[in-house]
């Protein structure tokens, strides 16, 4: 989480520098990227906590509160207080960046967000259906193959068939009767 946190703080500091001095809005989009990208990774981290080494926050907790072994599992105290104020920590650091951004383009950060969002669901669903369509591919090319192997078969059959029958008339060929008494 302390990767996601510090990745939005540089962001935080780049797009201070940079909202009242930037020509283009170009210059501080990568910015607002990590800051998001950051934030998701702390909100994603928080949801799934799992057995990890110990963060910045949790070391302090540790140190506070005392060493046992439980302090070391995912649901600790030590564990949970970090955790909480990591995410808080990652919300603050988004309102910064929001007002600075509302403040030298007014309204911007709703729609930034709205955006975001819905390009973030059109992405999902592009993603569900590509999957689907790979998926329909794969059932359509196996269904292919299927009747190939079938005509394959029927091919073989047909072989068998037409070897058997000129194994028949070339043994009946050579028993012929060729001389006056048979």
């Amino acid at each position: 989480m302390i990767a996601g946190i510090a990745l939005m703080k540089q962001g935080v500091t780049a797009i201070k520098d940079l909202i009242h001095t930037a020509e283009d809005v170009n210059d501080i989009t990568h910015h607002l990227t990590d800051i998001i990208r950051g934030h998701e990774d702390v909100q994603k981290k928080f949801h799934h906590a799992k057995s990890k080494p110990l963060t910045k926050w949790q070391l302090y907790f540790k140190q506070t509160i005392g060493r046992t072994t439980e302090d070391e599992a995912h649901d600790s105290l030590a564990a949970i207080a970090a955790e909480v104020m990591e995410k808080r920590q990652a919300e603050r650091v988004l309102q910064q960046v929001e007002r600075a951004v509302n403040r030298r383009f007014p309204g911007a950060w709703d729609e930034v967000q709205d955006l975001y969002k819905q390009r973030k669901e059109e992405a999902r669903q592009a993603e569900i259906k590509a999957k689907q369509m790979a998926k329909l591919k794969a059932e359509q090319e196996k269904e292919f193959w299927d009747h190939v192997l079938h005509w394959i078969l029927e091919g073989l059959k047909l072989i068998l068939v037409i070897g058997g029958a000129i194994l028949m008339f070339y043994l009946i060929w050579i028993n012929r009767c060729t001389s006056g008494t048979c």
